[in-house]
């Protein structure tokens, strides 16, 4: 067996497989490591994604298309708790409003996909056509990004 990695897929989201090559394709959530210098070049996190999910493809997608390498550090270790009812030490301490992870997920693909962000609307889910009142995409101003 290889080690456990992620891929994108159309929707804006994620896949595990398995791998024996030190590329990582995506990153998983939260299991990030990186230079200060890089973390600068590349623009750091959108500040205008909610809570949590799809910083990992933004910063997949990021590194990648800036000329950047997401290697695997074969000998670390990585610890997690999944949140258990019965576990106080696994509640959250936050709370999320609905839809934030697919709200951050469109930006990092429409922001990313380039020409091929056409291809979002082929998932309802994502509702990557629709608009606020004042006609602005619901997933917000990309000009932080692009």
């Amino acid at each position: 067996g290889g080690q456990a990695k992620c891929y994108l897929t159309w929707d804006a989201d994620f896949k595990w497989f398995e791998s024996e090559d030190p590329y990582v394709p995506i990153l998983s959530g939260g299991l990030l490591g990186i230079s200060k210098r890089w973390w600068n070049e590349t623009g750091g996190y959108d500040v205008q994604m909610v809570g949590w999910g799809g910083e990992n493809l933004d910063q997949s997608l990021r590194s990648w298309l800036c000329g950047g390498e997401i290697m695997m550090a074969k000998d670390s270790f990585v610890a997690h708790m999944w949140r258990k009812p019965d576990d106080p030490r696994t509640r959250a301490k936050y709370t999320l409003k609905a839809g934030a992870a697919n709200r951050n997920r469109l930006r990092a693909a429409v922001a990313w996909f380039g020409e091929f962000s056409e291809k979002l609307s082929s998932f309802p889910s994502l509702q990557s056509e629709r608009r606020n009142a004042d006609g602005t995409p619901w997933y917000g101003d990309l000009s932080n990004i692009l």
